[in-house]
Parts: C-alpha cells; sequence; structure tokens
C-alpha cells in the first residue's frame, strides 16, 4: 500500500474498527440536540401542550432513536390525547428497549384496561408479577374491577 492510503485509513478510521476522527464531535452534537428537544419535549407535557410534546420528542428521536425516556414520554402524550394506539405502540417500543421497566409494564397494563382489552391486560400483569408485585396487584385490581364494571352494565338486559 502506499503512504498515502495507508494515512487516509488511519484518519477515517476505516478497517480499523475505529470510528472517524470527526465522529465523537457529532455524536456529542446529535446527543447535545435530543437532551435539548427532550428537555422541550418535558416543558411541554408539564404544561399540558400534548401536542407541541410530541412534536419535541420526535424531534429528539431524530438524534437519537434508542431513547427509552422519549418513547415512555410519547406513549404519555399519546394517552393523554386518547390516542390509545400510538400510545401502546410507544410503551410497546420502551419494554423492546428495556423489559424490565415496572413503570411502563403498569401504564402499558392500565392503557389496555382503558382500551378494554382485557387479554392483553392480564399479560402485562403476569409479566408485572416477576417485576413488582405491588405494582401487579394494583394492576390486578384495576383489570378486576373493570371487569365487573362491564359486566354490571348490562344486568338489565
Amino acid at each position: 500500500m502506499t503512504r498515502f492510503w495507508v494515512i487516509v485509513l488511519l484518519v477515517c478510521g476505516i478497517g480499523l474498527g475505529a470510528a472517524p476522527v470527526w465522529a465523537d464531535r457529532d455524536a456529542s452534537i446529535y446527543q447535545d440536540n435530543a437532551k435539548i428537544y427532550l428537555k422541550e419535549g418535558l416543558a411541554h407535557e408539564q404544561a399540558g401542550r400534548y401536542k407541541d410534546a410530541i412534536k419535541a420528542y420526535n424531534k429528539s428521536r431524530q438524534y437519537k432513536r434508542s431513547q427509552t425516556a422519549v418513547s415512555n414520554h410519547l406513549g404519555v402524550c399519546h394517552a393523554h390525547l386518547r390516542r390509545y394506539k400510538q400510545a401502546a405502540e410507544h410503551y410497546t417500543y420502551s419494554l423492546w428497549l428495556n423489559p424490565k421497566q415496572v413503570e411502563i409494564r403498569a401504564a402499558l397494563g392500565e392503557l389496555y384496561v382503558t382500551m378494554k382489552q382485557f387479554s392483553l391486560a392480564t399479560k402485562e400483569y403476569r409479566a408485572l408479577r416477576f417485576l413488582d408485585a405491588g405494582a401487579a396487584e394494583t394492576l390486578k385490581h384495576k383489570i378486576d374491577v373493570a371487569r365487573a364494571s362491564k359486566k354490571r352494565r348490562y344486568w338489565f338486559w
């Protein structure tokens, strides 16, 4: 190999398993932008402006796709806007990234109860039972109450 190509390979990190020289700088810029948009989304969410929060969270996801916090907050915002299917998708993605999140698994179970999908809520209860018994019992109680209210609603027919 000529000396020129050796220098190019070393600078770019090609073939050595190393990242290019400029990759560290770009990565930190992307992480900073992701944090900025995450904080903006949190501010909108706390103020009750859920549509604006969703826009900010989606911008944050453009810079860093695999953020569990962003997926969690997107699920919360969609649930507040009664977009239950999208909320369930974001909660499920978040659990795919980190399956041991007790709060998100409980929130997904409660969302399924709201959607009256009791079989999916029971599935989340069973998964939650091994992570946190207290949260699992709370979810089980909500499932039982929702099922009982569904049965009582039609007793006079």
